[in-house]
């Protein structure tokens, strides 16, 4: 059939004939093509098979991997879950016995435990478990509760102190447990609570297993670097503990005449002094006082026999520095330490030669901190002081100002200038008579509001409520 359309009257011719006759045909071009197109299906589905037999073995093959990679990643993962208490145990004992031996590592273990919180406070309880005297003579199944004794202590002490819930087993029998409470919170309350927790503790273990505990609560710090303080009060508060008494805080008088300086401390004081943490020296030889003249009653003896131990550990720490390649600065620091140990020896005087070997210890980064320090402890009044006006002063950038701080004094620059403020801030309510309208301006605080927010975040009272007691006490 072919059509023919007319311009010139719009009409459609259509002329039909026979295929026969017609002067072409479009049939072999038909054939032609639908032999290629059969071709190519066929082609294309071999070449698909193909690939798809290669494609299936490659699968089969990532897919047996990805088997063996997750059975390995899943028995990785229980055994890194088993090995967990475990490595939280150790990091525990390194913080209670004060033997992390760098900033940087002690940051590291915080970070890792979760316990970098600026608003809380961290204390130690101490304690001993044995079977009741009752148990003993009663009991057929002693043997059983003495094998379950860990899992059961563990089990209650995780669930009467949940946070932070971290144990410390120093030895049989005995755990440590790390309590964390509200900075706000006075430490009265803190303790009262704690010993309230701990009695119903007591009172559950010994009914429903014949397990006898008995405990000592340390101080609370604000650092978790502190903690070894508090570990060792509350040591201190288990060993007088009685039948009666059997939870008691740091906060108690001994009548003893033998002088507190265990060995833990003498290794924590060398540590510190390797370190070059002053603070930590600082508050060491605080405890040491503390323990030594406030709750004991020391006879002289003793008196020097305690002052000879704390010689002898600092006497080590001096003879274990070479003296090789230091500056001549730090050289002739040296000579007067050892020309202080030859003079008449106190606790002071001993406070100052361990202060002083920091110094010969110190590193350039160290050295620079403490000039930062000394021009931060001149000028916290100033209302201006931040970041950027001490890396311009000293000509570093804010980024290792920042680090280097953190790193030498471990904690942040914020944190350190708002300590030393608050610190002064104490001072002056508790010994002048300075107007509390001033007092805020003095210290460098642009509005009364924050300063009072600041002070009773860090002492748990207004400014007004602690001059308040002050008046109170002077008129008693």
């Amino acid at each position: 059939m072919t059509t023919v359309a007319s311009s010139y009257n719009n009409w459609t011719y259509y002329l039909v004939q026979p295929a026969d006759k017609a002067y072409y045909s479009i049939l072999p071009y038909q054939r032609f093509f639908t032999a290629i197109t059969i071709a190519s299906l066929c082609l294309g589905g071999i070449i698909a098979g193909v690939f798809s037999s290669f494609g299936s073995r490659c699968l089969t093959q990532l897919a047996n991997e990805l088997t063996v990679k997750e059975s390995m990643a899943t028995s990785l993962n229980l055994l890194v879950e088993k090995q967990k208490p475990v490595v939280v145990e150790s990091y525990m004992r390194r913080i209670m016995e004060g033997s992390i031996t760098t900033n940087d590592e002690m940051q590291y273990i915080i970070g890792e435990l979760s316990l970098d919180r600026p608003d809380t406070k961290f204390h130690v309880l101490y304690t001993e478990v044995s079977p009741s005297e009752d148990t003993m003579i009663l009991s057929n199944d002693l043997e059983l509760c003495l094998q379950n004794y860990d899992m059961l202590v563990r089990e209650a002490l995780h669930r009467y102190y949940p946070d932070t819930g971290y144990i410390y087993k120093p030895s049989d029998r005995v755990f440590a447990i790390l309590i964390a409470s509200d900075k706000s919170v006075p430490p009265a309350q803190v303790i009262s609570r704690d010993k309230d927790i701990f009695i119903a503790l007591h009172k559950e273990l010994l009914e429903n297993y014949g397990i006898w505990i008995s405990g000592g609560l340390g101080g609370r710090n604000s650092f978790i670097s502190y903690t070894w303080k508090s570990y060792q009060q509350a040591k201190e508060a288990k060993s007088i503990t009685t039948v009666e008494k059997y939870i008691l805080s740091c906060d108690f008088t001994h009548s003893s005449d033998v002088y507190y300086y265990p060995e833990s401390l003498s290794v924590q004081l060398s540590g510190f002094i390797s370190i070059r943490n002053k603070d930590q020296i600082r508050e060491l030889f605080k405890l040491i006082k503390n323990e030594n003249t406030g709750k004991r009653n020391l006879s002289y003896t003793q008196q020097r026999w305690l002052i000879s131990d704390v010689r002898a550990t600092i006497f080590k720490k001096r003879h274990n520095i070479i003296a090789d390649g230091l500056a001549p600065e730090k050289l002739k620091l040296l000579d007067m330490i050892d020309k202080q140990f030859e003079g008449e020896m106190s606790l002071d005087s001993l406070k100052t030669i361990a202060i002083q070997l920091c110094d010969v210890c110190g590193s350039e980064g160290n050295e620079l901190i403490l000039k930062i320090q000394e021009y931060i402890n001149s000028n916290y009044h100033d209302p201006n002081l931040c970041l950027t006006k001490i890396s311009d002063e000293f000509g570093i950038s804010e980024n290792y100002f920042s680090y280097l701080f953190k790193k030498e004094v471990s904690e942040n620059f914020s944190t350190y200038l708002e300590r030393l403020r608050m610190a002064k801030a104490k001072e002056m309510i508790l010994e002048s008579d300075t107007s509390l309208s001033v007092l805020y301006q003095y210290l460098g605080y642009n509005n009364a509001a924050s300063f009072r927010r600041v002070f009773k975040k860090n002492f748990g009272i207004s400014p007004k409520e602690m001059r308040d007691k002050v008046n109170a006490k002077q008129q008693i």
